[in-house]
């Protein structure tokens, strides 16, 4: 995954993130249950495509057509039955744009920002490109078709099962799933009334109380009087860390109260992953922030690093905000409905409830 941001201003940036998967194992196998054990989970026996039965003809039809992958999987393991996994898909990626434009005229000082996100670009370029019906898949976290032979009949004098080939076997392409995510754009707009949240954690944390001995109370914010003199960074960072949820991660851990189909568990593990891997990076940047001012800080050189705080705490509840709404538009109405209402009314606000010196409010 690679995420890269450009400033043009303080009040205009763009986003941009981009995410390749390597190709998922799967097994050749057919479409029917022939050793009558019940379960429609029976490998495929590989045909050799250099006789004239029909089966034959299917497989040199598929193999002048399939992926080098495909029929290099195929060609390995011809007059055997598959082996499990023996075959890999291609790999994968997904590409979405954020522009954020916070404009700091009419009194606005930044409280306002709009955002134009895109979702699942690469299938709007596919279909711009190929048109419709001729998309190729870009952007379809798909998983290969399976499927190899399909059972025709049964013959009883000769006691064996008559097949047709799958000449789709392995496909990825858009037109080989029923469930294509759609190319979207959505246009947000944030007013931040009042006391801006994350402006308010960092003037606490830069004039509140102190780190082990600090300059005095501070502006109460977050229904606290500043932070307990033994507060450190890592104690902080752990809280700003558990402050922001992985909504994916939320929703694939219901999946059986949800009744997640699989179609939808296969479009969630990859945002879940993503955010993951994008939150622990932020969360590294912030202790390298506070790597060189040790466990006791002082708090003219803690001030110092307001500038630097302010955007990653920006960042990284935009990621969360941004998955929330991926995962929106993964679930049916029903599904939605029984989510935590804290993680569907998210705000990425460091919890600091607790952290204040001794005797203040709670």
């Amino acid at each position: 995954m690679l995420t890269v941001t450009y400033p043009f201003s303080t009040a205009l940036e763009i986003t941009a993130v981009g995410r390749a998967t390597s190709g998922q194992p799967f097994t050749p196998m057919v479409g029917g249950d022939v050793n009558g054990d019940g379960q429609r989970n029976d490998r495929a026996f590989i045909f050799a495509p250099t006789d004239t039965a029909v089966v034959s003809q299917g497989m040199s039809r598929l193999l002048a057509t399939a992926s080098p992958s495909v029929r290099s999987c195929l060609l390995s393991q011809i007059g055997q039955i598959a082996g499990r996994n023996s075959c890999t898909g291609p790999w994968q990626g997904s590409l979405d744009f954020q522009l954020n434009w916070r404009p700091a005229f009419l009194g606005l000082n930044h409280r306002l920002q709009i955002s134009v996100v895109t979702f699942n670009f690469l299938r709007g370029l596919d279909e711009l490109l190929h048109g419709v019906n001729g998309a190729e898949g870009w952007g379809l976290q798909t998983r290969p078709d399976g499927t190899l032979l399909y059972v025709t009949g049964f013959n009883p004098s000769t006691n064996s099962y008559s097949y047709q080939v799958n000449e789709r076997f392995g496909a990825t392409y858009g037109s080989a799933t029923a469930y294509r995510p759609p190319f979207q754009i959505g246009i947000q707009a944030r007013l931040t009334i009042g006391p801006d949240r994350v402006r308010q954690a960092l003037d606490a944390m830069r004039a509140g109380g102190g780190f082990a001995g600090g300059m005095g109370a501070g502006p109460a914010g977050f229904g606290m009087g500043g932070f307990r003199p033994e507060i450190t960074p890592s104690v902080l960072i752990a809280r700003i860390d558990s402050a922001l949820p992985n909504p994916a991660r939320v929703v694939l851990a219901m999946r059986d109260s949800l009744k997640l189909d699989s179609g939808q568990v296969a479009l969630l593990t990859p945002v879940a992953d993503s955010l993951d891997a994008r939150k622990k990076v932020a969360v590294d940047s912030l202790r390298r922030v506070f790597d060189h001012l040790g466990t006791s800080p002082d708090a003219t050189k803690l001030m110092g690093l307001m500038p630097q705080l302010r955007p990653l705490f920006q960042s990284a509840r935009d990621d969360v905000a941004h998955a929330i709404v991926e995962v929106h538009s993964f679930l049916r109405d029903e599904q939605w409905d029984l989510l935590p209402a804290a993680l569907k009314n998210f705000q990425a606000t460091p919890n600091l409830r607790g952290v204040r010196r001794p005797g203040g409010p709670d």
